[in-house]
Protein backbone atom coordinates (compact mmCIF):
# COMPACT_ATOMS: atom_id res chain seq x y z
CA UNK A 1 0.00 0.00 0.00
CA UNK A 2 1.42 3.62 -0.96
CA UNK A 3 1.31 6.51 1.20
CA UNK A 4 1.20 9.85 -0.50
CA UNK A 5 3.14 12.26 1.32
CA UNK A 6 1.23 16.41 0.91
CA UNK A 7 4.30 18.93 0.89
CA UNK A 8 4.06 22.27 0.32
CA UNK A 9 4.92 23.69 -3.21
CA UNK A 10 7.73 25.44 -1.69
CA UNK A 11 8.89 22.05 -0.11
CA UNK A 12 8.22 20.43 -3.96
CA UNK A 13 10.40 23.41 -5.24
CA UNK A 14 13.11 22.48 -2.68
CA UNK A 15 12.88 19.06 -3.40
CA UNK A 16 13.11 19.39 -7.67
CA UNK A 17 16.20 22.04 -6.87
CA UNK A 18 17.81 19.20 -4.88
CA UNK A 19 17.35 16.50 -7.97
CA UNK A 20 18.06 18.72 -10.70
CA UNK A 21 21.44 19.66 -8.78
CA UNK A 22 21.90 16.01 -7.77
CA UNK A 23 21.81 15.24 -11.55
CA UNK A 24 24.40 17.84 -12.17
CA UNK A 25 26.92 16.57 -9.91
CA UNK A 26 26.17 13.23 -10.84
CA UNK A 27 27.19 14.08 -14.47
CA UNK A 28 30.29 15.46 -12.77
CA UNK A 29 31.43 12.31 -10.61
CA UNK A 30 30.84 10.32 -14.48
CA UNK A 31 33.07 12.94 -15.87
CA UNK A 32 36.19 12.63 -13.37
CA UNK A 33 35.46 9.10 -13.56
CA UNK A 34 36.37 8.88 -17.31
CA UNK A 35 38.99 11.80 -17.41
CA UNK A 36 41.30 9.37 -15.19
CA UNK A 37 44.59 8.12 -16.82
CA UNK A 38 44.12 4.13 -18.24
CA UNK A 39 46.35 3.18 -15.27
CA UNK A 40 44.49 5.00 -12.92
CA UNK A 41 41.11 3.55 -13.97
CA UNK A 42 42.78 0.46 -13.94
CA UNK A 43 44.38 0.55 -10.07
CA UNK A 44 41.27 2.01 -9.52
CA UNK A 45 38.80 -0.88 -10.57
CA UNK A 46 41.55 -3.48 -9.97
CA UNK A 47 41.42 -2.38 -6.34
CA UNK A 48 37.29 -3.57 -6.38
CA UNK A 49 37.76 -6.60 -8.52
CA UNK A 50 41.07 -8.10 -7.28
CA UNK A 51 39.47 -8.60 -3.36
CA UNK A 52 35.98 -9.98 -5.08
CA UNK A 53 37.86 -12.83 -7.22
CA UNK A 54 40.21 -13.68 -4.19
CA UNK A 55 37.05 -13.94 -1.92
CA UNK A 56 35.12 -16.04 -5.01
CA UNK A 57 38.25 -18.50 -5.81
CA UNK A 58 38.46 -18.86 -2.09
CA UNK A 59 34.29 -19.44 -1.60
CA UNK A 60 33.87 -21.77 -4.98
CA UNK A 61 37.13 -22.92 -5.03
CA UNK A 62 37.94 -22.27 -8.46
CA UNK A 63 40.04 -20.42 -10.69
CA UNK A 64 39.42 -16.62 -11.19
CA UNK A 65 40.74 -14.96 -14.14
CA UNK A 66 41.33 -11.80 -12.87
CA UNK A 67 41.74 -9.79 -16.40
CA UNK A 68 37.97 -11.00 -17.75
CA UNK A 69 36.60 -10.73 -14.02
CA UNK A 70 38.03 -7.32 -13.40
CA UNK A 71 36.86 -6.40 -17.50
CA UNK A 72 33.23 -7.43 -16.42
CA UNK A 73 33.31 -4.90 -13.08
CA UNK A 74 34.66 -2.65 -15.42
CA UNK A 75 31.56 -2.83 -17.82
CA UNK A 76 29.45 -3.41 -14.53
CA UNK A 77 30.32 -0.20 -12.98
CA UNK A 78 29.46 1.40 -16.77
CA UNK A 79 26.01 0.29 -16.15
CA UNK A 80 25.26 1.03 -12.49
CA UNK A 81 26.63 4.62 -13.56
CA UNK A 82 23.87 5.00 -15.86
CA UNK A 83 21.48 3.52 -14.64
CA UNK A 84 21.71 6.28 -11.43
CA UNK A 85 22.09 9.09 -14.49
CA UNK A 86 18.96 7.60 -15.70
CA UNK A 87 16.78 7.39 -12.50
CA UNK A 88 18.33 11.14 -11.62
CA UNK A 89 17.03 12.26 -15.37
CA UNK A 90 13.45 10.92 -14.86
CA UNK A 91 13.35 12.35 -11.36
CA UNK A 92 14.74 15.65 -13.35
CA UNK A 93 12.28 15.73 -16.22
CA UNK A 94 8.83 14.55 -13.83
CA UNK A 95 8.49 18.56 -12.82
CA UNK A 96 9.28 20.12 -16.28
CA UNK A 97 8.05 21.39 -19.47
CA UNK A 98 8.54 18.32 -21.66
CA UNK A 99 5.17 16.60 -22.80
CA UNK A 100 4.23 13.68 -20.47
CA UNK A 101 4.53 11.23 -23.65
CA UNK A 102 7.71 12.29 -24.58
CA UNK A 103 9.57 12.51 -21.01
CA UNK A 104 10.71 8.73 -21.21
CA UNK A 105 11.89 9.42 -24.67
CA UNK A 106 13.82 12.48 -23.91
CA UNK A 107 15.19 11.64 -21.21
CA UNK A 108 16.66 7.80 -22.78
CA UNK A 109 18.39 10.78 -25.65
CA UNK A 110 19.31 12.93 -23.37
CA UNK A 111 21.96 10.00 -21.32
CA UNK A 112 22.56 8.40 -24.58
CA UNK A 113 23.81 11.65 -25.77
CA UNK A 114 25.59 11.83 -22.65
CA UNK A 115 27.18 8.79 -23.08
CA UNK A 116 28.12 9.47 -26.81
CA UNK A 117 29.98 12.80 -25.05
CA UNK A 118 31.44 11.08 -22.55
CA UNK A 119 33.37 8.66 -24.78
CA UNK A 120 34.26 11.44 -27.04
CA UNK A 121 36.18 12.71 -23.97
CA UNK A 122 38.01 9.74 -23.40
CA UNK A 123 39.50 10.26 -26.95
CA UNK A 124 41.94 13.58 -25.22
CA UNK A 125 42.39 11.17 -21.88
CA UNK A 126 46.08 9.26 -21.93
CA UNK A 127 45.79 5.69 -22.84
CA UNK A 128 41.65 5.73 -22.61
CA UNK A 129 39.23 6.03 -26.10
CA UNK A 130 36.14 6.18 -27.46
CA UNK A 131 33.87 2.62 -27.52
CA UNK A 132 30.65 2.13 -28.94
CA UNK A 133 30.68 -0.69 -27.06
CA UNK A 134 30.90 2.11 -23.65
CA UNK A 135 27.98 3.87 -24.78
CA UNK A 136 25.85 0.56 -25.71
CA UNK A 137 25.99 -0.49 -21.88
CA UNK A 138 25.78 3.07 -20.85
CA UNK A 139 22.13 3.67 -22.46
CA UNK A 140 20.87 0.40 -21.91
CA UNK A 141 21.95 1.13 -18.13
CA UNK A 142 20.07 4.17 -18.36
CA UNK A 143 16.96 2.54 -19.53
CA UNK A 144 17.07 0.66 -16.81
CA UNK A 145 17.11 3.13 -14.01
CA UNK A 146 14.73 5.17 -16.30
CA UNK A 147 12.21 2.16 -16.85
CA UNK A 148 13.06 1.38 -12.76
CA UNK A 149 11.95 4.52 -11.37
CA UNK A 150 8.79 5.04 -13.66
CA UNK A 151 7.60 1.89 -13.10
CA UNK A 152 7.92 2.82 -9.12
CA UNK A 153 6.68 6.02 -9.13
CA UNK A 154 3.23 4.37 -11.25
Amino acid sequence: MKTKINLSDKTKNIVNKLIFMLLILWMIVIFCFSHQPVNESIRLSGSISKPIAEKLESIIKIDVDEENFDYMIRKFSHFMEYMILGILMYLASVKSNIPKNNKLLCCILLCALYAVTDEIHQAFVPGRGPKVFDVIIDTIGSIAGILMIKLKMK
